[in-house]
C-alpha cells in the first residue's frame, strides 16, 4: 500500500516507531513521487489494447493463454490459470489509459457492439477529455453486456419513454460535465448499436 500510494496519493503520512526507548515517535511524510511512465510501456499496452481494457475493468481476469509473447510478466499477477494485472501492472495501465482514451474514439471492446456513422461522426467533435468519458462509457457498457445486465451507477443505462429518438430504444450517459450528453442506442441482432451523441431529451 505504502508503494502505491507513492504513485496515487499526494502525499503519504505515518508514524514511524523509533527502536530508542528515548526517542518519542516521529511524524514521517513522503510526498508522491512524480513518474511518468515509460512510452515504451504505454505502446506496448497500446499495441495490447483489447486485453488491457478486459483487464482493467473491475475483477478484470483473462486465461494465461491469451497473453502474448513479449509483454511484460511484471504486468500480471496469476492465479491458478487465469491473470489478472498487478500492482505494478495497474499503476501502469492507469497511466496509459488516460493518454490512450483521449487520443481517440476507440474500436468496440467487444463484437457486441457496434457503432452507427452518425456516432462516429459525433465523436469526431469531441474534445480529449469528452474521448477519454466516451471510451470509459463503452466499457462500462460491455461491462454491463459481459454481467448480463447489472449497470454501473455511471452508466445510467435506461430505457427511452415513447420513440423520442428512433430507431434508439435506451441512452447511457455519455459524460458527466455541463452540459451533460448521452448515447443513444437500441438493440440489433443481439447487439447493441450506438446510433447518435447529444444533448439529453430531459
Amino acid at each position: 500500500m505504502q508503494t502505491l500510494g507513492m504513485f496515487y496519493a499526494d502525499e503519504i503520512i505515518y508514524i514511524f516507531d523509533s527502536p530508542a526507548r528515548d526517542r518519542p515517535p516521529e511524524l514521517l511524510r513522503i510526498p508522491r513521487i512524480p513518474v511518468d511512465i515509460d512510452s515504451a510501456a504505454v505502446e506496448v499496452m497500446r499495441a495490447n489494447l483489447p486485453l488491457f481494457r478486459r483487464l482493467g475493468a473491475a475483477g478484470g481476469v483473462c486465461p494465461r493463454g491469451e497473453i502474448a509473447a513479449g509483454i511484460p510478466e511484471a504486468f500480471f499477477y496469476q492465479v491458478g490459470d487465469e491473470v489478472e494485472l498487478s500492482p505494478w501492472g495497474q499503476v501502469v495501465w492507469q497511466q496509459a489509459r488516460g493518454k490512450l482514451y483521449s487520443e481517440k474514439l476507440l474500436d468496440s471492446p467487444d463484437g457486441l457492439i457496434r457503432y452507427s456513422k452518425k456516432f462516429l461522426d459525433s465523436a469526431k467533435e469531441c474534445t480529449p477529455e469528452q474521448l477519454y468519458n466516451i471510451n470509459e462509457r463503452l466499457d462500462d457498457l460491455a461491462r454491463y453486456l459481459r454481467d448480463n445486465g447489472k449497470s454501473l451507477a455511471r452508466l445510467d443505462y435506461k430505457p427511452l419513454r415513447g420513440r423520442p429518438a428512433p430507431p434508439s430504444t435506451h441512452e447511457i450517459d455519455a459524460w458527466p460535465q455541463r452540459p451533460a450528453w448521452r448515447i443513444f442506442l437500441h438493440d440489433e441482432a443481439g447487439r447493441k448499436v450506438l446510433d447518435d451523441l447529444r444533448p439529453g431529451l430531459h
